[in-house]
């Protein structure tokens, strides 16, 4: 049913100021205003509220249906927490019913619009604030509301965000995918979310979280990148969790160490969890993000790919999941790929979570979606896309949600100013080509960890970038989850009787086609060895900083572990000497060997495993060592991995 302009009948204008009041009425000429809020406090301050709805056609040109929240500051000066009465607001209303994306201030500061562009600037994924004066309400032309709202392109570039989506603002589609996740934990059953890089894994965390909570469900997230829980064995991980979960849900402080044998350990979380459970009075949705961290294979360190605490940990956590109790713990398992959960056994005996949780895959955002989110954000940046237009962009990537972002990103720049403006088929093709090379950047560091984590899954798409259909018919025959993976990464898509890759960026990231900076073998070996020399340099300068405050017993102790035959040649050799950037006796792997007994090298980007990993390659990758040509993927690979490097090794300032 159609929404039409007005007031709604129960609506009450006695909170309201009269300025107010004739805010309200301009406003009703465009919107349904539904309901006033009561007022909200936020320090010594007081603000007032409202709700509308647009009306038919600002509904089509918003491309919303949901309600806005209108919020008076009678002050005439801005200040930030005039920001937090918006949240305090919201919380009172479900997502399905509040735009978020979207919210009207009128202010008494005539220096709003720059107030509020400034601090939008600092903040790039906070809403859309279309702010205004009091006075500007006394204009005569009608269109000044839907001008107001343009002019918000200039603030900055909504689809270039490149950092998880913390909040629902410009997170679109998924809601399916988000209400399963929630749907099973109610039922009292696990989840699985699993994607690529890039795949919008961490901002769906997010969303669940944002979900979880409107609907009163408690729900942790254990990041198994962090060091703090990688690096910790199975008793001590099972501990942290307990520990977490009470801090998080503000219980009494209770410090838990599980300790002794296995069994042990099991009788001792059962216990330690009924008692978190039964104080908590809740369920709680536990979910896992970047699981491969703790599974074999993959893990970021050695205990988890050898060893009993896989094992032991996946069993005791089972078993607790299987007791019937009135408080249930859940699980919901977000990573790369589902492997660990299709795998019978490991190390010889069964696997504890085999088919523990149903597989489910962040796919590509549907063709509805992607034009949904293209048009909502491209409105606020003063860009109209035909539907000619739109299908083109969608079909560039699949209907990839950050690849697409960063092709809008790339056309916004191609108009320039002078906005609202049309875009046509010459800011797109232009904005394709200038993305090209970034999106193959993208794609080659998706690729090349599954080169190294999952390598039949990328002999398979290798196969398809080549034509080889036998060697892919014959792979994905053998391994059809293989081929059920990369189906569900959106990567591989079926067309008729045959597959084949779901956008042409991702055979660009195999070869050298199309790419501005073509490979050339000779550029590349010198490239190599003056980036192994530098970063060399920049790992001694680390290791001299961090090993000159040793003392004597602690220096001699890390040389015998870390370089021995070098130490009984020497062992008069000081941290100067060693280090030298001229004339030091270590190899490189002696460096990596050195900076894994101190530890602690990871980053808020990178763990240890990482890093480790990305020397491995560079060290591989040497010069020396090519008696063959250096191949264009082994080149991309050393150029990733040296990226991961050179964030780390740093020389100190």
């Amino acid at each position: 049913m159609a929404t039409h302009a007005g007031v709604n009948k129960h609506f009450r204008y006695d909170p309201f100021t009269l300025s107010e009041r004739q805010v309200i009425s301009r406003f009703a000429e465009h919107f349904y205003v539904t309901r006033n809020l009561d007022p909200v406090k936020v320090g010594n301050s007081i603000y007032r509220a409202f709700l509308m709805r647009p009306a038919e056609t600002f509904s089509v040109v918003l491309n919303v249906e949901r309600e806005f929240i209108v919020l008076f500051a009678d002050y005439e000066t801005f200040e930030a927490r005039t920001l937090s009465a918006y949240d305090r607001v919201a919380e009172e209303f479900h997502d399905a019913r509040i735009d978020n994306s979207i919210r009207f201030l009128v202010s008494a500061d005539r220096n709003i619009e720059t107030s509020i562009r400034h601090y939008l600037s600092q903040d790039p994924e906070y809403p859309i604030i279309v702010p205004f004066h009091y006075d500007d309400f006394r204009h005569s032309r009608n269109d000044f509301i839907i001008q107001r709202i343009r002019s918000n392109y200039v603030v900055r570039d909504i689809f270039g965000y490149q950092s998880p989506l913390r909040h629902e603002y410009f997170y679109f589609g998924r809601d399916n995918l988000i209400n399963h996740v929630i749907d099973l934990h109610k039922s009292g059953q696990n989840s699985s979310l699993f994607g690529l890089r890039k795949s919008g894994k961490t901002s769906t965390i997010y969303a669940i979280t944002r979900r979880a909570k409107v609907f009163g469900h408690k729900s942790i997230t254990i990041d198994c990148q962090d060091p703090s829980v990688h690096a910790r064995g199975y008793a001590e991980l099972l501990s942290h969790i307990i520990n977490e979960i009470r801090v998080s849900l503000g219980l009494k402080s209770k410090k838990v160490e599980l300790t002794g044998e296995a069994f042990e350990i099991s009788d001792q979380f059962k216990a330690s969890m009924d008692s978190l459970l039964s104080e908590a009075r809740s369920d709680i949705l536990l979910i896992f993000d970047e699981i491969e961290c703790i599974s074999p294979n993959t893990a970021s360190s050695p205990h988890w790919n050898e060893g009993y605490d896989t094992l032991y940990f996946w069993q005791i956590l089972r078993s607790y999941f299987q007791n019937t109790r009135k408080y249930k713990l859940t699980f919901c398992f977000v990573g790369t790929n589902p492997t660990l959960f299709e795998s019978p056994r490991i190390d010889g005996a069964d696997n504890p979570v085999y088919l523990f949780a149903p597989k489910t895959f962040i796919t590509p955002l549907s063709e509805s979606d992607v034009f949904d989110m293209i048009k909502k954000l491209g409105f606020f940046m003063g860009m109209d896309f035909s539907s000619s237009i739109l299908s083109k962009i969608c079909g560039e990537y699949g209907g990839h949600p950050f690849f697409t972002r960063q092709l809008c990103s790339k056309i916004h720049h191609e108009l320039g100013a002078g906005r609202p403006q049309q875009v046509g088929r010459k800011e797109l093709e232009s904005a394709v080509s200038k993305n090209r090379h970034p999106m193959k950047s993208y794609i080659s560091d998706i690729l090349l960890s599954l080169q190294r984590f999952y390598p039949l899954e990328f002999d398979m798409l290798s196969y398809l970038s080549q034509g080889k259909v036998e060697n892919f018919e014959g792979l994905s025959t053998e391994y059809p989850e293989l081929l059920e993976h990369l189906i569900g990464y959106g990567f591989i898509k079926k067309e008729g009787s045959s597959y084949e890759l779901s956008f042409s960026s991702i055979s660009d990231a195999f070869k050298g086609d199309n790419n501005p900076n073509v490979f050339n073998e000779q550029d590349a070996s010198i490239e190599i060895s003056k980036g192994r020399n530098r970063i060399e340099r920049s790992i001694r300068q680390y290791l001299f900083y961090e090993t000159n405050r040793m003392s004597r017993e602690e220096w001699q102790e890390l040389c015998q572990l870390s370089f021995p035959r070098t130490w009984e040649k020497n062992k008069t050799l000081t941290p100067r000497a060693v280090f030298s950037q001229g004339g030091s006796p270590l190899y490189f792997i002696d460096l990596l060997k050195t900076l894994q007994y101190l530890g602690n090298f990871a980053t808020d980007a990178f763990g240890e495993g990482d890093i480790a990993g990305a020397m491995h390659v560079v060290n591989r990758h040497r010069v020396d060592a090519h008696a063959t040509a250096i191949a264009e993927v082994d080149f991309t690979e050393w150029q990733a991995e040296m990226n991961v490097l050179d964030s780390v090794f740093e020389a100190p300032v």
